[in-house]
C-alpha cells in the first residue's frame, strides 16, 4: 500500500497499525452517554392556540418539551427544558381547554410575579404534572 502506514485487513481499516473501528466505537459509545442538553422554548404568543402560525404557544410548547419534537412552531425539547415567556406585559393567558399534562423534566418560568396570568375560568386546569414525569421534575415560577 501507500507509506502513510494504512493497510487493509478483514475488512477493517487500519492507521499505523491500529484498527478504527475500536475508537469508532469508543467515540459512539461517549455520545450515547452524553445526557441531553436542556432546551428553552419561548412562548411568544397569549393565545392559546394549537395551529403552525408562525407562533409558539404555552400549550404548544408544553408537548414540544413532553415530546422532544418539534410541535407546530415550537422547537423541539431535549432532556429536562425551560418554558419562558416574550409576550407584552402584562398579558393573561385564556385557556380554552386543559393545558396538556407535564410527562417530563420542565421548568415554567415566568416574567415576574402579577405580570402574566393563566386562567382557565374554573373550567380548565392551568398546569397538570403526570405521576410518571421524574421526581421533582415539573416547577412553574413567577407566574
Amino acid at each position: 500500500m501507500s507509506n502513510l502506514g494504512l493497510e487493509r485487513r478483514e475488512g477493517c481499516r487500519r492507521i499505523y497499525g491500529r484498527p478504527t473501528h475500536s475508537r469508532r466505537a469508543l467515540v459512539a459509545v461517549a455520545l450515547a452517554a452524553t445526557p441531553a442538553a436542556a432546551v428553552t422554548i419561548t412562548v411568544d404568543t397569549d393565545l392559546d392556540v394549537d395551529l403552525a402560525n408562525g407562533l409558539c404557544s404555552l400549550r404548544e410548547a408544553i408537548v414540544a418539551a413532553n415530546g422532544d419534537a418539534v410541535y407546530n412552531d415550537c422547537p423541539a425539547g431535549s432532556g429536562p427544558d425551560r418554558i419562558v415567556f416574550a409576550v407584552p406585559l402584562p398579558a393573561t393567558i385564556l385557556l380554552n381547554d386543559h393545558l396538556p399534562t407535564i410527562t417530563e423534566s420542565l421548568a415554567i418560568r415566568g416574567p415576574g410575579t402579577g405580570t402574566l396570568r393563566l386562567d382557565g375560568d374554573n373550567l380548565y386546569r392551568p398546569l397538570h404534572s403526570s405521576r410518571t414525569a421524574t421526581a421533582g421534575s415539573a416547577s412553574a415560577t413567577s407566574l
